[in-house]
């Protein structure tokens, strides 16, 4: 049975987004993530060394939550985008903006598969041609 709306709304609120300004001020990228990590997620093996807990098979930390949607907005319009994640994906990780060409890249968790692959988002200076 599922809790009401308002219970829901009090106890799972959304996390608040991640930002990412590019190096020339033109593009911020949201990323937003699920209220709580998934129990198979907290029911992964993973591996402690000194204090740290990480993924064996990944050989990232452990119970990383990934963003489920990515959206652009342009600073001097306002506008924005959403940005489709690859098809195959559980959610995405590591937005990095390149700091001389006007381009971003960030990983994406391969659903049921112990890889993350990398993609390369090229940006134009106007937000219609993204």
């Amino acid at each position: 049975k599922e809790p009401s709306d308002v219970l829901k709304r009090l106890l799972l609120p959304p996390k608040n987004p991640s930002l990412s300004l590019s190096a020339n001020y033109q593009w911020l990228v949201f990323t937003q993530e699920p209220p709580l990590p998934s129990i198979e997620l907290l029911a992964k093996p993973e591996e402690k060394l000194a204090g740290i807990r990480f993924d064996p098979e990944l050989l990232t930390p452990s119970r990383l939550d990934y963003a489920t949607t990515l959206v652009l907005q342009h600073m001097k319009t306002g506008e924005k985008q959403e940005v489709q994640l690859p098809e195959n994906s559980e959610g995405i990780r590591y937005i990095r903006f390149n700091p001389v060409k006007s381009l971003f890249v960030f990983a994406s968790k391969v659903k049921n598969e112990a890889r993350l692959d990398l993609y390369q988002c090229q940006l134009s200076g106007d937000a219609n041609n993204t």
